[in-house]
């Protein structure tokens, strides 16, 4: 029964984030939009930061993410956040059950520098690695937000008497359906994370991004 629980774990979640795809593809006053970034550099604070002083260093050392986002489109991207994954040295995410690293504000057309401060944990042992690194903000600033009433059943059980092979068959996506959802996926295998940090990856998505 052990054997199905990583099974059981991975059918719900793609069931999950296969829904929550087909349910953002639908546009709205304001979508989303995702922008390219380029020339990602992770370094100290220079002394003279604000972020450096040495009250602040203490429990926290101070870094600047900096680099380029790309805005192919003709028209401002506002309200835009970076996200990122950012691992030390022994492949630990550095900043846990987070992505979105900031905010830059208002993208206007072509290229744009930006730089972002990150308080990094003291003595996180580095070097440090970044990836997974994209922009995202919206057509037009966001008026109006919809909002749900959800209950939970604390009892309940999906797939608690499930076997193993229709656990199997639920991972199977059909072909050309959610092709978000199999390119994400496909971009956190190659990322180089560990199976543990790819589920946290994806239920991060639901805690930091900027799902309307």
């Amino acid at each position: 029964m052990n054997s199905q629980r990583p099974l059981r774990l991975a059918a719900n979640l793609l069931a999950v984030v296969a829904l929550l795809f087909t349910w953002l593809g639908t546009p709205g006053p304001s979508f989303a939009a995702e922008l390219k970034v380029d020339g990602i550099q992770l370094a100290p604070c220079p002394t003279s930061d604000a972020g450096n002083q040495p009250r602040r260093s203490v429990e926290a050392s101070c870094y600047a993410l900096r680099g380029e986002v790309i805005n192919p489109t003709k028209q401002t991207v506002v309200d835009t956040d970076v996200f990122a994954v950012i691992l030390d040295n022994s492949g630990e995410p550095v900043l846990p059950n987070r992505t979105r690293v900031g905010s830059i504000g208002d993208v206007p057309p072509g290229r744009s520098s930006f730089a972002l401060r990150l308080a990094i944990p003291a003595g996180t042992p580095g070097p440090f690695r970044v990836g997974l690194v994209k922009a995202r903000g919206f057509n037009a600033p966001v008026r109006t937000r919809v909002r749900y009433e959800g209950r939970a059943a604390l009892d309940y059980r999906v797939n608690e008497n499930e076997t193993e092979a229709n656990l199997r068959r639920a991972l199977q996506l059909p072909a050309g359906l959610n092709p978000r959802s199999v390119a994400l996926a496909a971009e956190l295998r190659a990322s180089g994370l560990e199976p543990q940090q790819i589920v946290d990856q994806v239920l991060s998505r639901f805690r930091d991004e900027p799902f309307f």
